[in-house]
């Protein structure tokens, strides 16, 4: 049982040299590419809002407002990069893992912020 206990406690001080990094450049490329797709995604976002409403169409409208949850998500990962790359220039080495895994709670909670207006929209 000594073991066991020794082993997982092991496990929690293990180090993670061999964690990818990126360089600034590699990240500046990433963030551009993610800005793409952020300017697509707001785009078609807009469109599918706007038509749902001019259509009254619940299905369109439902559709928009998740596709509002990846536009909010896309935006934090652009964001998160920018803040990756300002606080390496700095001299920070911040851990961009540790920082991108924000995004995900974050888009979790505006996905179910959405589904809740959604709900509220239909029962009107």
């Amino acid at each position: 049982m000594k073991d066991i206990i020794d082993t997982n406690h092991n496990h929690c001080n293990h180090n993670h040299s061999d964690e990818r990094r990126y360089s600034p450049e590699q990240l500046r490329v990433k963030m551009k590419k993610t800005g793409w797709v952020l300017l697509i995604s707001i785009v078609t976002t807009i469109l599918e809002i706007s038509y749902g409403y001019i259509t009254n169409s619940m299905s369109l409208l439902s559709d928009g407002y998740h596709m509002a949850s990846h536009v909010i998500a896309i935006g934090a990962g652009w964001l998160a990069y920018q803040y990756v790359i300002f606080h390496h220039n700095k001299g920070n080495h911040v851990h961009t893992s540790k920082t991108l895994s924000y995004v995900g709670f974050f888009n979790a909670l505006a996905l179910a912020i959405i589904a809740v207006l959604v709900f509220i929209e239909s029962v009107e």
